[in-house]
């Protein structure tokens, strides 16, 4: 007996990484961005538009650079790499930017 998974074409995949990156690796950034705004205020509209961005922008590199059949291994690699700044953010609360990342290669 064989059980037969549904196929996802490759937009549908891309779509679902990038959503699952926005949802699940930025706890951090959005309680920060909640926490500037205040618990008075409506957050949910920054909130919404930053999240909104984000999943774009990051649905749009992903579709262009994961053209061809290195797709999977490099939404595995993207998966790993965000899992992995995701946990170092949210336990240090920190940000990562260009110089921290340059540090990082430049360390022997």
């Amino acid at each position: 007996m064989t059980i037969s998974l549904p196929k996802l074409s490759e937009t549908n995949l891309i779509l679902l990484v990038s959503l699952f990156i926005t949802a699940f690796h930025n706890n951090r950034f959005f309680a920060n961005i909640a926490h500037t705004y205040g618990p008075g205020t409506d957050t949910w509209e920054p909130l919404a538009l930053i999240g909104g961005l984000h999943f774009g922008l990051l649905l749009m590199v992903l579709l262009i650079l994961t053209i061809g059949p290195w797709l999977r291994w490099l939404l595995a690699i993207t998966l790993v790499f965000s899992s992995a700044t995701a946990y170092f953010i949210d336990t240090y609360n920190i940000i990562i930017d260009a110089d921290m990342i340059d540090n990082s290669l430049k360390t022997d």
